[in-house]
């Protein structure tokens, strides 16, 4: 018997957005600022919050971590940002599920700031509710901060209809921190065998198979 979900919450990079090309681009530029050797398989910082990547891959944290933040920031606000598309079929999605009555949300771990710019420069911010990021000022610096944040600002929808769409382990376990199911999307910077590991709700391949999975029209993603 299939869940009816009315609140649905989107990760942004890996799940809505490809902005790889632009957030490793200027990544490599603010290590090289540094002299600090690029990791290997540069692609990993794709998904957990930019500090936590520091400290796993290139064992950078307090002011050495902050330095290489606050230049990787400089960079992306103005030649990184706007190096992103849209996944396809993302905005036919947004638009069926909308039409539906869906409730849809942001929940990010980009800067709010960043995310507002990118959605509506890619003209589908009109179709959420509430677009919510990490602040580091207020501490909201992790995925169940950040989906506890967005949550209250729509005012507490019913976690059992609510859905987190993402497409990393940091959205499966953020979500569940938050006593939400997470839909594991395999169009992303994730994996299968990801997905199983961390317990994801279930998984989609294609944004179709993710409309249908929401709206009931399939119990098993595909």
């Amino acid at each position: 018997m299939s869940i009816t979900y009315d609140t649905l919450l989107f990760d942004l990079d890996g799940t809505l957005i490809d902005s790889a090309p632009g957030v490793l681009g200027c990544l490599k530029k603010a290590l090289d600022t540094f002299g600090i050797p690029e990791p290997q398989e540069l692609k990993r910082f794709m998904g957990p919050p930019l500090t936590d990547s520091l400290k796993m891959f290139c064992g950078l944290e307090g002011q050495a971590a902050e330095k290489v933040l606050n230049t990787y920031r400089e960079l992306y606000s103005t030649e990184g940002i706007f190096n992103t598309t849209a996944y396809s079929g993302i905005e036919k999605m947004l638009e069926k599920l909308s039409a539906e009555g869906k409730t849809l949300a942001v929940a990010t771990c980009k800067s709010e700031d960043f995310a507002l710019r990118i959605l509506n420069d890619l003209g589908i911010a009109k179709y959420f509710d509430f677009i919510g990021g990490s602040e580091i000022a207020s501490g909201r610096n992790s995925k169940d901060k950040v989906i506890e944040y967005v949550m209250e600002k729509l005012g507490q929808p019913d976690r059992n209809s609510t859905l987190m769409v993402g497409d990393r382990l940091y959205d499966v376990n953020g979500a569940g921190k938050c006593g939400i199911g997470c839909l594991y999307a395999l169009w992303g910077y994730g994996s299968t065998d990801e997905a199983k590991a961390c317990g994801a709700h279930d998984t989609v391949t294609t944004t179709e198979s993710c409309t249908d999975y929401v709206l009931g029209r399939q119990q098993a993603a595909g």
